[in-house]
């Protein structure tokens, strides 16, 4: 049932990552370029402008095609306050982010217009080249274009604004119609109108009224607003005379009310007032009773032109709440029908559908009613002109049809009745976002909310539309799909958007199938077989302007087939001329192009292919000497014949078979019986024992030659007369076989040859005659032919090896090599005396055998297994209860509890054939339980010990055959006793070695150590290991929860011993931050290693061992991860020796060490520099440090630390005398590649003189500095060795000398004497000039700050030395030297001189911030 699961599970995954594998190829091939960017609102393409824009917020871009940055413009954020309804406003505000709601594109006057939601929703105009802003001639005066900018887009964050340049009155004069969604009631401007046109037109001289709201739509609207309409898509037809814009939108059913209603609303272009404004409510509703209207939202939608006034609108919608969206379509022309019949019922049958009793327009305000002057309805009167009805007509405006609205007309009208669309895809779980359709290939791309781009096929009627692709995007599809710049040589794209990004789409990603019939099966209609490039590809890339018309160079599905050959390729081996070869949808060649043909593997010369007709080439085969020699189990080769198209590109692959009948004459079993049943009907000549195609038989010898039909004419044997297959070795046997169809031969034995061969040494040939006179059954054979007996002469046989059977096989042969069939062909050989070595083995052996035991008489042991023809004189023995007496040899365990239960193997000789033969077992005079399915003949029998009230021993005795033996050693029963465990502890994943200590542990059989995890479960440790009678040693499994006070058992043999103390597993330990002394970002460290890494984290004392392993990262991938898993396979082996391989040579590993349950201390590996491949590393690595991967090991926790970079050691040498030095001088040691503050500190450098330290001051040069020399140590040594550490690392420099101590004379008094008047003077002259320091305090920490850029100091960190980051005065006094100079000292290392430089700080991780202090020793 494991293995079921297990390879259930494996299919799930490979299934899973095949799936995901699909999705990320088609994403790769159908996204062409992207252009990350956040909060994007508007994408607009220009082929005109060859640009593409995207606005977002706070800025705009330009891009190519391609999606490559050309310029940008920042727009926000800027000042701004509800009342600004202009940059220059002069109210006071605050910074706010701009969104740029709306981004169009205005060809006529080579710019784009772009609104934000900045100063009430304001607009402005850009060159469509620089972005840069078009400023008008009164842009500087505030109150005369305070108007111009008006409220036009919707400033909420989460409202939606569409618009339209659309043609205006005259020629060049574009009109911007703009649609709001409803503001937030609580946004400060809730006064944006639903519907605004606006002029674009402007006079030469004042750009000003480019924005005025010369049709005023605020007024006549407000009522839509009621409702607050959520805008989604705006589109025009026809122009300016018999034109309309459409607007689509969800509109609360009731005001306020929760529920849309779903919208179409149309206005004529030349209605300025929106007297023709209709809307109309849509539908688009699956079958589906659980989906009610009131969810129904507009999500997206496009209109796809055919002329001025056809078209095709596409819609989708989302079903709230239900995971259920549709797509409908709506002709054009049937909408503007039912408009005007909308229309129609209010002005001439007061609301009612054609006059009838169905009510199905309402109004805003009022009701319909029919007006006298509308009784023409296709013409306005001189008489309405005249009484100035449609003065708010220009009056260059014609006014030829009442059905764009008049000011005496109703007006705003709503149609009730809904309009259903025809469903062109649907789809559960799923939430439709945007669609685009390419009208021409009638294939619909939509975008969804979970991140995928569905491709429909459109069918003529939407009941065959079908989804033939699905592009997984990952990450939602917002706004809008917009057709990308056209370009000839490839089929549509377009740009989509996710809230990272903007995608540069392909509508077809052919490439990503890489064959005829891949391509085909796509069933994407934009990809067809590129015949003559060999690759699925769009017509468009398949074909040049001069191959459109060409035949057969660009396949379509479902149109054609692809390129295939109709006619088999078989030849015999022997061939060696042309061949025609059939193939269908061969494209025509000019006279500049050609085939050739090339066989794989046999030739790289491609030969010519000649054209025989329009579907047939020749190609020339090769030489029988060039083909593939055929397989031994094999009567044929198969090479790959491909033609080429100007000698480069595939266009058909064929395989070519060329067959051999000659080999079957090479066969020993059954050659003549294989050649006729071939699949390529060869023919068998006996006499000739040749086995050839028909076609190469020679016409006047046809008759001689068996056909393949005729396989009961072939010679074979029969069936083996005597003796039994089962054949002994060393004892003489005649085989006899019935045979049929044997030639005619002369002489007695007729050449006639029968041969064994057993092994290499034993080849057995014995001559074979023919039975005179005895003549087989034909009818009981069924053999077809004459029967006769053969006789192979009597034969002894034998083979090296103590194997107890080997196999052969009989080849009976005439005429010295022509082979005669023989299908039951199986003969075994066998010896009863290998590995048979007693009685009771022997008489274990199979009946078909024979063997028996031969035993010379009056001896009860030797003898050997034989059948009873070679016994001779000897006793033969057929019955294991005639075989000698049974001998214990030696058992196991020789020890076992008391409680029983431990199987006992006893070793030995004829302890039965069977397990039945044994009748009783005791150990230590208790009975011992039979384990039958553990009994091995003779030698073993397995026993189960019972249970003994006391320590107690004794032998152990077997019966068998009803007779008793006894071992000679005693078997001991003993009573274990377990003490303690230790350690308590360990993390969750386990790991934890636990070494359990007690007495008599070294008994019985199985051992194991279980932790029980309670209510009864329980696991069990791994890699227990007996290390004596007292100590256990095991690692502890990994658990699922962390559980303390856990009951630990010895279990021996299946008794439960308990052991007195709990253990408790600990959650994981956890690295929350890596830390040098250093304190910088990242870890560094020297090749020689040591430097101690601070890891802070928790439940670090829950670990027994602890190792950090460093694996270098200068190797490729595969090679480094195969080290790093070597490397974690030794470290788990914590109870043996680790041995580093030459495999694992890039990867070192040190010790760690717990500080505390929240701090690591762990010294970096060490580089080994001796080895060559470190050396080959550091000469590939140049100059560049080197990497390495971090891992952190903790019994069977790994934790990933990040990478360390390498440096190489630094170098170190004195730089002044080393001798007759004095306490508290100061040593300069000149150094070379120190890289100071970044792997090692002042702290980190540990010098000695002898076995004191010589406390490094902090280092201001990167190539030299100073130790305070330490107190001279007592005694009359005035040498002692100087050395440098760090880390692992120490570096001899030689010897310090102390200068020699002198007793005290006057001369040394009269100094210090001298030395004291001197200070006092000194003293009160520091006094006196106290004010004048102070007053220069600031020029000399400046003059300071000057010597320290100089020296080219590098600053303490804060892990430097105790109170170094927080003095804020003067960090540095002067201090005398032996040499009357003066060096500079840090207030740090004088108080660390004054604690007697016996500590160092070592940085920690805490809330407290405060630095702790521990020892060097402890360091």
């Amino acid at each position: 049932m494991k293995v079921y699961l297990l390879l259930f599970l494996e299919v799930t995954i490979l299934c899973l990552s095949t799936s995901k594998d699909l999705k990320a190829k088609a994403r790769r091939y159908h996204v062409l370029n992207s252009y990350a960017l956040s909060n994007i609102t508007s994408i607009s393409a220009s082929e005109e402008a060859d640009s593409v824009y995207i606005a977002s917020v706070n800025r705009i871009d330009r891009l190519d095609k391609n999606l490559k940055r050309l310029d940008e413009a920042i727009t926000g954020p800027q000042n701004d306050s509800a009342d600004c309804t202009a940059p220059w406003c002069g109210v006071e505000g605050e910074r706010v982010d701009n969104i740029n709601k709306l981004l169009l594109v205005d060809h006529v006057k080579s710019r784009i217009i772009v609104c934000g939601s900045l100063y009430q929703g304001s607009c402005e105009t850009r060159d469509w080249k620089t972005l840069e802003k078009i400023y008008n001639s009164k842009d500087r005066f505030l109150e005369e274009n305070k108007p111009a900018l008006r409220k036009m887009v919707c400033v909420s964050p989460d409202c939606n604004a569409v618009g339209l340049i659309g043609q205006g009155f005259t020629v060049g004069s574009p009109v911007l119609y703009i649609a709001n969604s409803q503001d937030d009631v609580n946004a400060p401007h809730t006064t944006i109108s639903a519907l605004g046109i606006y002029s674009l037109n402007h006079s030469g001289k004042n750009e000003n009224s480019l924005f005025g709201q010369t049709i005023d739509g605020n007024s006549v609207m407000d009522d839509i607003n009621q409702n607050k309409p959520i805008f989604q898509y705006i589109f025009e037809t026809g122009d300016f005379d018999t034109g309309h814009i459409y607007f689509l939108f969800n509109s609360q059913q009731v005001p306020y009310v929760k529920g849309y209603v779903n919208k179409i609303a149309r206005i004529c272009k030349r209605d300025s007032s929106f007297f023709s404004y209709v809307e109309m409510p849509l539908a688009c509703d699956p079958d589906n009773p659980d989906v009610t209207i009131g969810e129904r939202i507009i999500t997206n939608a496009y209109f796809a032109h055919r002329g001025v006034h056809n078209g095709t609108l596409y819609v989708t919608y989302n079903f709230l709440k239900k995971e259920y969206s549709t797509a409908c379509d709506y002709d054009i022309k049937v909408l503007d029908r039912l408009f005007e019949e909308t229309l129609e019922s209010c002005w001439t049958c007061g609301g009612y559908l054609n006059c009838g009793s169905e009510k199905i327009v309402e109004l805003v305000e009022g009701e319909c009613q029919i007006s006298r002057y509308l009784t023409d309805d296709a013409n306005v009167t001189q008489e309405l002109l005249n009484e100035n009805y449609l003065s708010f007509f220009p009056s260059f405006v014609p006014t030829t049809s009442v059905w764009c609205g008049t000011a005496y007309a109703a007006s705003k009208i709503k149609r009730t009745k809904i309009i259903d669309g025809n469903i062109i895809y649907q789809e559960q779980n799923s939430n439709f976002s945007n669609i685009i359709v390419d009208d021409n290939q009638k294939v619909a791309f939509i975008g969804s909310l979970e991140g995928q781009l569905l491709k429909i096929n459109l069918k003529e009627n939407n009941k065959e539309n079908r989804k033939y692709a699905t592009v997984d995007i990952g990450e939602p599809l917002i706004g809008n799909l917009v057709w990308g710049i056209r370009d000839a040589s490839h089929p549509p794209r377009f740009y989509a958007q996710t809230a990272k990004e903007v995608l540069h789409m392909t509508t077809a990603a052919c490439k990503m199938y890489k064959d005829c019939q891949s391509c085909f099966a796509s069933s994407d209609v934009y990809c067809g077989w590129c015949t003559l490039k060999n690759k699925c590809l769009a017509r468009e890339e398949c074909l040049s302007d001069a191959e459109t018309e060409m035949a057969r160079r660009w396949l379509k599905p479902g149109k054609d087939t692809c390129i295939h050959s109709e006619n088999k390729l078989i030849f015999q081996r022997t061939h060696n001329g042309p061949i025609d070869i059939l193939i269908s949808n061969l494209p025509p060649l000019n006279a500049r192009e050609s085939y050739s043909c090339v066989y794989e593997g046999v030739s790289n010369i491609s030969k010519p292919a000649t054209t025989i007709t329009s579907t047939r080439l020749r190609c020339v085969t090769p030489s029988p000497a060039q083909l593939p020699m055929t397989s031994s189990d094999s009567d044929f080769v198969e090479v790959t014949l491909k033609i080429l198209y100007n000698n480069n590109v595939d266009i058909l692959t064929k395989s070519v078979t060329f067959y051999d009948c000659e080999q079957y004459a090479t066969r020993t079993d059954r050659p003549c019986y294989d050649c006729l049943k071939s699949k390529w009907n060869c023919s068998w000549s006996v006499a000739q024992h040749r086995c050839v195609s028909p076609s190469s038989i020679d016409s006047r010898t046809r008759d001689t030659w068996i056909k393949h039909d005729q396989i009961a004419d072939c010679p074979r044997v029969l069936d083996l007369l005597t003796p039994h297959p089962f054949m002994p070795v060393r004892y003489p046997t005649t085989i006899t076989l019935y045979v049929v169809n044997m030639p005619q031969m002369s002489g007695s034995h007729g050449g006639i040859t029968c041969h064994f061969e057993l092994d290499s040494s034993h080849h057995y040939n014995s001559i074979a005659t023919i039975v005179p006179g005895a003549v087989g059954d034909p009818t009981s054979t069924n053999s077809g032919g004459k029967a006769q007996i053969v006789e192979c002469s009597k034969t002894s046989f034998n083979y090296v090896g103590k194997k107890t059977q080997l196999q052969s096989k009989l080849t009976l042969t005439w005429d010295t090599d022509k082979t005669v069939d023989f299908k039951e062909n199986e003969f075994t050989f066998y010896k009863c005396s290998a590995t048979r070595d007693d009685c009771s083995k022997c008489l274990s052996a199979d009946a078909q055998y024979r063997c028996g035991w031969c035993q010379n008489p009056g001896e009860s042991n030797g003898g050997q297994c034989q059948i009873p023809e070679l016994c001779n004189n000897r006793t033969f023995i057929s019955e294991s209860r005639k075989c000698p007496v049974h001998e214990i040899t030696s058992f196991t365990p020789s020890s076992g509890p008391i409680e029983g239960g431990t199987e006992v193997e006893i070793f030995g000789k004829n302890m039965g054939a069977t397990s039945s033969e044994v009748s009783e077992i005791e150990v230590a005079d208790t009975k011992c339980t039979l384990i039958p399915e553990k009994f091995v003949t003779s030698t073993k029998i397995v026993c189960r010990t019972g249970k003994v009230v006391k320590e107690t021993q004794g032998l152990v005795s077997v019966q068998v055959r009803n007779i008793k033996q006894t071992s000679k050693n005693m078997y001991k029963y003993k009573k274990p006793d377990v003490t303690t465990v230790e350690p308590l502890l360990g993390p969750q994943a386990g790991g934890t070695k636990l070494t359990v200590r007690g007495s008599n542990f070294n008994i019985g059989g199985s051992k194991r150590i279980t932790i029980d995890h309670g209510f009864g479960a329980g696991v069990d440790c791994n890699d227990l290991s007996v290390v004596n009678d007292s100590m256990i040693t095991c690692l502890t499994a990994e658990v699922t929860n962390a559980k303390d006070d856990l009951q630990l058992s010895l279990v021996i043999d299946g008794n439960y011993y308990l052991i007195p103390k709990l253990f408790s597993y600990k959650p994981n330990p956890q690295v929350k931050e890596v830390k040098t002394l250093s304190n910088s970002g990242h870890l560094t460290s020297y090749v020689g290693g040591g430097r101690k890494l601070f890891i802070y984290g928790s439940s670090f004392k829950s670990v027994q061992k602890s190792t950090l392993t460093a694996t270098i990262l200068d190797l490729d991938r595969s090679t480094q991860r195969k080290r790093h898993l070597l490397v974690r396979r030794n470290i788990k082996k914590s109870t043996e020796k680790r041995r580093r391989s030459s495999d694992e040579d890039f990867v070192f590993e040190a010790d760690c060490k717990v500080e505390k349950d929240t701090m690591l201390i762990c010294g970096t590996p060490q580089v080994k520099s001796g080895l060559e491949s470190w050396t080959h590393l550091r000469t590939n690595a140049g100059v560049k440090p080197l990497k390495a991967f971090l891992t952190l090991f903790m019994d069977n926790v790994e934790i990933t630390l990040g990478e360390l970079t390498y440096l190489d050691n630094p170098d170190f040498h004195l730089s002044s005398s080393n001798q007759d030095r004095v306490a508290h001088d100061y040593l300069k040691i000149d150094v070379d590649h120190l890289a100071h503050s970044e792997a090692v500190t002042e702290d980190e450098i540990i010098v000695l003189i002898g076995k004191e330290r010589c406390i490094v001051e902090p280092i201001y040069k990167s190539n030299q500095f100073l130790c305070e020399i330490p107190d001279q140590p007592k005694g009359d040594q005035l040498k002692y060795t100087l050395t440098v550490s760090i880390g692992f690392t120490t570096w001899l420099l030689g010897s310090v000398s102390y200068r020699p101590t002198k007793k005290s004379d006057y001369s040394t008094i009269i100094i210090v004497v001298v030395a004291a008047v001197v200070s006092v003077v000194v003293l009160f002259v520091v006094v006196c000039v106290l004010c004048k320091c102070r007053r220069k305090c600031n020029k000399a920490n400046h003059d300071a700050m000057e010597r320290e850029h100089e020296l080219d100091i590098i600053s303490p960190t804060n892990w430097m030395g105790a109170g170094t980051s927080k003095d804020k005065g003067n960090l540095y006094k002067t201090v005398p030297v032996n040499d009357r100079k003066t060096v500079q000292e840090s207030p740090s290392s004088m108080r660390s001189r004054d604690q007697k430089r016996s500590y160092q700080v070592v940085p920690e991780s805490d809330k407290t911030g405060k630095e702790n202090l521990m020892s060097d020793d402890e360091a």
